[in-house]
């Protein structure tokens, strides 16, 4: 998937594995990549709702601003967030 996080223009693609039905939302960094472990379980769409609520809360931005553009049933993702305000500390 190349590197974990990437400038496109003035958006930001993030490419992680996500944890589903983990005990609290937080972002895990180490020598495998990046991971987000989130709490809704991997059902009906809800780890991936959760996901854009946390990345969106975490790069300041409003979750529409945050896309799936690859792995919407995978835990292997790649996201577009979209003018981001900031970058999370964990990232960077």
């Amino acid at each position: 998937m190349g590197s974990d996080l990437e400038r496109s223009g003035e958006d930001v693609v993030l490419n992680i594995r996500v944890v589903p039905g983990a005990s609290r939302d937080q972002w895990v960094r180490d020598e495998t990549g990046i991971r987000v472990r989130v709490q809704a379980p991997a059902v009906d769409g809800k780890a991936n709702k959760r996901l854009r609520s946390f990345v969106a809360r975490a790069f300041g931005v409003r979750a529409s601003r945050v896309t799936i553009e690859h792995g919407e049933t995978s835990r292997l993702k790649r996201l577009r967030i979209v003018s981001p305000e900031k970058i999370p500390q964990e990232l960077s």
